[in-house]
Formats: structure tokens, sequence, C-alpha cells
């Protein structure tokens, strides 16, 4: 109970500007009313009387919806159709589309994203430690409550401002062998992940956090690029980075390279695993 999971939904300004991003992006895409109305109904149907989703995150995913739309139509008949052509892929509403929508909201609009104990976990990388030191900022401002004589639970744009300063504080304080390269290394990650994570269509539903070189060159990385190795080495050793060898994705093998639990809280990243950007071994190397 200390850690509130309601979120409220934002202000009327914001709430009209995505109505009008809405309005804007349909006609756009040439959408008529009907097919406007068809997928604002798939939003509806999905959401339900769910009170946890807010107004504003119903606008959001059908602003996905619709960009969806414009990647699944040929584009003469984008630009010359009346009502809008049917997609040649059939669109659906699903749980990729509302986590999406949340991290949109949190980068567009200042939403919270990360409250909660299962965020506090999945940023804490699954290491004690790192938990201990992540809820420590929390625990703390719930005792200031109670020194004040209020309650001590805390909301979840409060908890989402003390996740981010304390992960910015970890990672600002890394000083292990390496970590200036690391850090170097990761930010470049980080932004890739980033810029993935906020297409309007959302390709990889929630986003990534994670960078993907293909497993044959990760095998040979200690003989080729000896220095990288070295990095990664350290960074993995101090919970820094995650590997996640023998992922398979579009008929390869990939070892994912996934950013740890405050580098994803720091950069406003996913906290959902899997999704991760293409690259290759060479890439890092240039970067240390």
């Amino acid at each position: 109970d200390l850690l509130q999971t309601k979120v409220e939904t934002l202000s009327e300004p914001v709430i009209q500007k995505l109505q009008q991003q809405v309005q804007a992006t349909a006609k756009r895409f040439k959408l008529g009313p009907a097919r406007l109305d068809e997928y604002s109904k798939l939003v509806e149907t999905y959401c339900g009387n769910d009170p946890s989703v807010t107004r504003d995150l119903r606008l959001a995913m059908l602003k996905i919806v619709l960009h969806r739309y414009s990647k699944r139509v040929p584009q003469q008949e984008l630009l010359f159709g009346e009502e809008g052509p049917s997609p040649t892929r059939p669109i659906k509403v699903d749980n990729a589309i509302y986590d999406a929508a949340c991290i949109h909201l949190s980068h567009e609009a200042g939403r919270p994203y990360y409250f909660g104990i299962d965020s506090l976990c999945d940023a804490s990388s699954e290491n004690a430690e790192m938990f201990l030191r992540m809820s420590d900022a929390l625990v703390k401002a719930a005792e200031v409550n109670l020194l004040k004589q209020k309650p001590p639970s805390l909301s979840a744009k409060e908890q989402h401002r003390l996740m981010k300063e304390r992960a910015r504080e970890i990672v600002d304080g890394w000083s292990f062998p390496e970590a200036r390269r690391f850090k170097k290394v990761a930010d470049w990650i980080a932004q890739k992940c980033l810029d993935r994570t906020c297409e309007p269509n959302a390709s990889l539903g929630p986003g990534a956090n994670a960078f993907g070189v293909p497993a044959e060159q990760f095998e040979t990385i200690g003989a080729d690029y000896p220095q990288l190795a070295q990095v990664l080495k350290y960074a993995v050793a101090y919970n820094a980075l995650c590997l996640v060898p023998d992922t398979s994705c579009k008929n390869r093998i990939w070892c994912l390279l996934e950013l740890g639990g405050p580098l994803i809280v720091h950069h406003g990243l996913p906290l959902k695993r899997g999704g991760f950007v293409e690259g290759n071994v060479a890439q890092l190397s240039e970067l240390v």
C-alpha cells in the first residue's frame, strides 16, 4: 500500500492536444469518419470500463493505431482514397499498443511510468543490492511523510520522480574499471533504443532496452575486439549490463546486450524485456 498504482488523468489542455493530434493524424492519412470511428471502437473494446485506462491513454493508443494503419496500406491508395483503403493486414489493439501508449505519454506529457512494486523490481535488474538502493529513496520519502503526520503512501508521480533521481545517482556514481568507456557505449545504445521506442507506430510494442549483435560476432569478441570485451566484462560484473545469449529473431540468433535497470530508468526506456535494436560489434568497438 505504500506504492500507489493509480495514475490520474492528465490535464484538460493535454487531453485537448492529444485529440488534436489524433484528428491531424487521421486527416494526414486520409481516414474518413467511418474508419476513424472503427479504430476508436477497437480501442474502446480493448479498454472496456477499466478505470485505470484513462482518457489520455485511450487517445495515445488510438494515435498509435492510426500510424500502424498508415504502414499497412499502399501509399498511392493512401494519397487518393476518400474513406481510406483497407490495410493489408488487420489491425488489432493489444497489450503491446497499451504498453507503447504508456511510455509515449511519459515522454510526451510527463505521465508517470515507473511506479508500483513490479516496476521497482524490474528496475533493480533482479539484483538484491540494486533493489535495496532503488527502494531506499522510496522508503525515505515514506518516512518523511510519517514525520509530517501525512499518509506514508507515495503517489505514482512521486514514485516516478524518485526512481528517476535515484537511477541517475547510481549511474553517475559508477566508478568501476572501464566505467567511463561503458557509459559512452550505454548512452549510445540508450539513444538508439529511445528512437525506436518513440516511433509513432510503436513497431516494437513497448519499445527497446537492449542492443542485439549476431551471435557469431559475439563469440569472437575477445579475440577481435579485446578492449570492448574488457569494457563489457566489467559492466556485466557490476550489474550495469546483462547478456541475453541465444535470442532467436528474424531467422537469426542474436546476443542481446540488455541495459541494467538504473540505465533503463535513467534514459526513460521501457522495463519490459525482449525489445532490441539490431547492430554489430564493430559499432560498439568504435565507441571505445
